[in-house]
């Protein structure tokens, strides 16, 4: 059996190593290699095994890497923290969305959806397709969803919020046009 003398970047990575630590403590490979799967790219670091086992032993690393855990679970709360307000914002969303009656609503559907799509719809007997281009058009011509979503733009939580807040106005748009469910 081959003992393994030399480890790559990518096996540090696995047992907990960044970018900063391998700069830190181990500033120049031990050796390169020709990487073996794409022979144009930059060589391969690799650090001989016993030196970062004795590296991983020291107690300079040891504070590193508990500072390391402490930051990375401040970062993890701050995201938790920033998430539950972009979620209680969301959650605070009201629409407002307009009464129409069945014929105006498809009508101005169908048009929106024809000049939109520079097509005709031609199959208005298919009602799930009428329905889904009717709730299109209310949600994203007749509100401020549009408006709401590019506000969410940067913040972190914003694909939970999206979800929250689609849900709002579809459900608020089902409450006004029953046909609709």
């Amino acid at each position: 059996m081959k003992k393994i003398n030399f480890i790559c970047v990518s096996e540090l990575k696995q047992r907990g190593w960044t970018d900063g630590l391998i700069k830190k403590f181990l500033p120049k490979p031990d050796e390169t290699k020709t990487n073996p799967v794409i022979k144009c790219a930059a060589p391969m670091k690799l650090y001989q095994i016993k030196r970062v086992e004795r590296i991983e032993k020291s107690e300079k690393f040891i504070k590193e890497m508990e500072a390391i855990s402490i930051r990375k679970s401040a970062a993890k709360k701050a995201v938790e923290t920033k998430t539950a307000k972009t979620v209680k914002w969301a959650n605070s969303v009201n629409f407002n969305v307009p009464t129409f009656s069945k014929d105006e609503l498809e009508h101005n559907a169908v048009y929106q959806y024809e000049q939109y799509n520079d097509t005709k719809v031609y199959d208005r007997d298919d009602e799930d397709f009428i329905n889904r281009i009717c709730t299109n058009y209310i949600r994203h011509e007749c509100t401020t969803y549009d408006r709401v979503l590019n506000s969410l733009y940067g913040l972190v939580g914003r694909n939970k919020a999206y979800e929250i807040i689609k849900e709002k106005v579809n459900q608020e748009i089902k409450q006004k046009h029953k046909w609709l469910q």
